[in-house]
Protein backbone atom coordinates (compact mmCIF):
# COMPACT_ATOMS: atom_id res chain seq x y z
CA UNK A 1 0.00 0.00 0.00
CA UNK A 2 1.76 3.55 -1.04
CA UNK A 3 2.60 5.77 1.58
CA UNK A 4 0.49 9.08 1.22
CA UNK A 5 2.53 12.43 1.71
CA UNK A 6 1.30 14.64 5.01
CA UNK A 7 1.25 18.36 3.98
CA UNK A 8 1.14 21.24 6.03
CA UNK A 9 1.69 24.83 5.04
CA UNK A 10 3.10 27.80 6.91
CA UNK A 11 3.71 31.47 6.53
CA UNK A 12 6.55 31.46 4.32
CA UNK A 13 4.57 29.73 1.65
CA UNK A 14 6.45 25.89 2.10
CA UNK A 15 4.78 22.93 2.25
CA UNK A 16 6.09 19.61 3.58
CA UNK A 17 6.29 16.76 2.01
CA UNK A 18 6.47 13.33 3.53
CA UNK A 19 9.09 10.98 1.95
CA UNK A 20 8.39 7.69 4.20
CA UNK A 21 11.90 7.79 5.54
CA UNK A 22 11.48 12.28 6.39
CA UNK A 23 10.24 14.93 5.21
CA UNK A 24 11.23 17.64 3.32
CA UNK A 25 10.38 21.49 2.59
CA UNK A 26 8.97 22.67 -0.55
CA UNK A 27 8.81 26.61 -1.63
CA UNK A 28 7.83 28.04 -5.07
CA UNK A 29 10.40 30.47 -6.12
CA UNK A 30 10.56 32.26 -9.70
CA UNK A 31 13.38 30.89 -9.51
CA UNK A 32 12.69 27.20 -9.20
CA UNK A 33 10.21 28.01 -12.00
CA UNK A 34 12.85 29.39 -14.62
CA UNK A 35 15.13 25.88 -13.31
CA UNK A 36 12.37 23.69 -14.11
CA UNK A 37 11.45 25.35 -17.84
CA UNK A 38 15.65 25.35 -18.26
CA UNK A 39 15.66 21.67 -17.47
CA UNK A 40 13.02 19.97 -19.36
CA UNK A 41 13.09 22.32 -22.18
CA UNK A 42 10.21 24.32 -21.98
CA UNK A 43 9.03 27.67 -22.41
CA UNK A 44 6.54 28.01 -19.00
CA UNK A 45 4.87 25.40 -16.77
CA UNK A 46 1.68 25.12 -18.40
CA UNK A 47 3.69 22.58 -20.67
CA UNK A 48 4.87 20.43 -17.76
CA UNK A 49 4.62 17.03 -19.02
CA UNK A 50 3.00 15.03 -16.34
CA UNK A 51 5.79 12.61 -16.15
CA UNK A 52 7.46 10.93 -13.60
CA UNK A 53 11.19 13.08 -14.64
CA UNK A 54 9.33 16.13 -14.49
CA UNK A 55 7.73 15.89 -11.15
CA UNK A 56 10.88 14.43 -9.39
CA UNK A 57 12.74 17.97 -11.18
CA UNK A 58 10.02 19.91 -9.94
CA UNK A 59 10.29 18.51 -6.24
CA UNK A 60 14.21 18.41 -6.23
CA UNK A 61 14.08 22.53 -7.24
CA UNK A 62 11.33 22.96 -4.73
CA UNK A 63 12.89 21.60 -2.24
CA UNK A 64 16.46 23.16 -2.83
CA UNK A 65 14.94 26.74 -2.53
CA UNK A 66 13.12 25.71 0.67
CA UNK A 67 17.01 24.86 1.82
CA UNK A 68 16.19 20.87 1.76
CA UNK A 69 18.58 18.78 -0.42
CA UNK A 70 16.53 15.62 -1.87
CA UNK A 71 18.33 13.55 -4.64
CA UNK A 72 16.24 11.87 -8.23
CA UNK A 73 17.71 8.31 -6.38
CA UNK A 74 15.72 9.29 -3.30
CA UNK A 75 12.85 10.19 -4.66
CA UNK A 76 12.82 7.31 -7.53
CA UNK A 77 12.85 4.87 -4.47
CA UNK A 78 10.06 6.54 -2.25
CA UNK A 79 6.77 4.77 -2.34
CA UNK A 80 5.11 8.16 -3.49
CA UNK A 81 1.27 8.39 -4.83
CA UNK A 82 0.66 10.59 -7.55
CA UNK A 83 -2.15 12.14 -7.25
CA UNK A 84 -0.89 13.03 -3.26
CA UNK A 85 2.15 14.95 -4.72
CA UNK A 86 0.45 17.22 -7.41
CA UNK A 87 -2.14 18.09 -4.72
CA UNK A 88 1.18 19.29 -2.41
CA UNK A 89 2.75 21.07 -5.37
CA UNK A 90 -0.14 22.55 -6.05
CA UNK A 91 -0.59 23.92 -2.35
CA UNK A 92 2.22 26.40 -2.83
CA UNK A 93 0.74 28.59 -5.93
CA UNK A 94 -3.04 28.59 -4.33
CA UNK A 95 -4.30 27.23 -7.36
CA UNK A 96 -5.88 23.82 -7.33
CA UNK A 97 -4.03 20.87 -8.83
CA UNK A 98 -4.91 19.16 -11.86
CA UNK A 99 -4.03 15.28 -12.33
CA UNK A 100 -4.66 13.06 -15.20
CA UNK A 101 -4.57 14.10 -18.91
CA UNK A 102 -5.24 17.81 -17.67
CA UNK A 103 -2.53 20.07 -17.71
CA UNK A 104 -0.13 20.66 -15.08
CA UNK A 105 -1.58 24.74 -12.77
CA UNK A 106 0.16 26.91 -14.31
CA UNK A 107 2.25 29.27 -11.53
Amino acid sequence: MARKPQTAANARGEVWLDLGERKVRLKLTVGVLADVEDELGIESLDALPMSGKAIIALIVHLARAAGETVTDAELRAADLDIHEVVETIGKLSGRPAQTGNAPAPSV
